[in-house]
């Protein structure tokens, strides 16, 4: 049997109905399309032109609402930083059960992928229980890069649990208990964004840069930085991290908004 093609990994995904777009072939933030990660579409012509243009594209899946409601509980793993997320889902199925059977990948650097259908809108978010948990929610405004994708390590993404072994869960009351906990510390988190130390996602997708992007101002503001020096440091991460920049206007907004937020603290004498 001949092997397949990138380009029939991505139609196959299309088919299924998962929006995609193109990545370069090893990178995880690299897009090949104008608009980045708003240009994903289960269009097969598109698709077609895409990966006849480029045959070892890398396969991003957008998730949330245009891929018909995907939700993906992405557990990261950095040994180095001593970064376990998938501890977090072992603590919370001691105490809730277990979370249903569905498609699970894995990453290049041993982390999972949960892929779920969710009838909820729930926005992407990172860092979920605590900072630097390595427990991130792809939905609405994110995506997840999709077997057989490299890593930029250079090791595959593979299925661990794939379509032929079950079908892809629905979001039962476990999955959503899992993100509602996780997300309580978001709340947290943001209203202490001054006195806490930020720590910068190294992919901030659409749908997550705006919040991102003002807690960054109000850490960086928090630790002394001046307003110039925080300027210059967060157009270099809006260049660098945000899928796709949010460009210098909207950079000089949020750190305009950091400040007023700050000064507003300040005279409250909080």
């Amino acid at each position: 049997m001949q092997k397949k093609t990138m380009k029939d990994h991505a139609l196959t995904y299309a088919r299924n109905g998962f929006a995609i777009v193109p990545l370069k072939f090893g990178t995880k933030n690299r897009f090949l399309s104008k608009n980045g990660f708003n240009d994903a579409t289960t269009d097969i012509e598109q698709i077609e032109r895409w990966w006849t243009r480029y045959p070892d594209a890398n396969i991003a899946v957008a998730t949330g609402q245009k891929s018909g409601g995907l939700l993906v509980l992405d557990f990261d793993i950095k040994e180095d930083l001593g970064i376990y997320g998938y501890d977090y889902l072992r603590k919370f199925e001691r105490q809730n059960g277990e979370l249903p059977d569905t498609w699970m990948a894995i990453s290049g650097t041993g982390g999972l992928h949960f892929w779920y259908r969710c009838n909820y809108k729930i926005d992407s978010a990172t860092d979920l229980f605590e900072r630097q948990s390595g427990v991130d929610i792809r939905a609405d405004g994110g995506c997840i890069i999709a077997p057989p994708s490299r890593h930029p390590n250079g090791r595959l993404y593979t299925w661990d649990v794939a379509s032929y072994d079950c079908n892809i869960a629905n979001t039962d009351e476990r999955v959503l208990k899992f993100v509602v906990d996780g997300m309580q510390y978001k709340k947290v988190h943001f209203e202490n964004a001054e006195s806490k130390r930020f720590y910068l996602p190294e992919i901030i997708y659409d749908g997550e840069r705006d919040g991102t992007m003002f807690r960054f101002a109000c850490s960086l503001l928090g630790r002394g930085v001046n307003e110039h020096e925080a300027l210059l440091i967060m157009l270099q991460a809006d260049k660098e991290n945000c899928q796709p920049p949010l460009g210098e206007r909207i950079v000089r907004n949020k750190l305009k908004s950091a400040i007023k937020t700050r000064t507003r603290k300040t005279r409250k004498g909080l």
